[in-house]
């Protein structure tokens, strides 16, 4: 059901970024598009005061998923790495999300 939902939303998105506005003001579906990302079509919807909201919230969502990933994936080889045998700073629970982080991550 979650699937359905985000690929409706996706379909959706990508339908209204191909609206444009006639000399008139109104909205007409055409290839030839005014708007061209989510920030405009929130602009053009909402306002343009507060499209930065936009921006920042798909910012915010990217970081804390590659954050969230460093995390997971660094306590699995930091767990790896004592199965392992290795100690010390090898072992570290921070060592191996800095490691993963700027290796794998960014």
């Amino acid at each position: 059901t979650l699937g359905a939902i985000s690929a409706y939303t996706f379909h959706l998105l990508g339908r209204l970024t191909y609206v444009t506005i006639d000399e008139n003001g109104k909205k007409e579906s055409k290839q030839t598009s005014t708007i061209n990302s989510i920030g405009d079509l929130w602009e053009y919807e909402v306002g343009k005061s507060s499209s930065w909201l936009v921006s920042a919230s798909i910012f915010l969502t990217c970081f804390m998923t590659c954050l969230a990933y460093s995390i997971i994936l660094g306590d699995t080889f930091s767990s790896l790495a004592e199965t392992a045998g290795l100690t010390g700073l090898m072992s570290s629970r921070r060592t191996s999300i800095l490691l993963i982080t700027l290796t794998a991550v960014y």
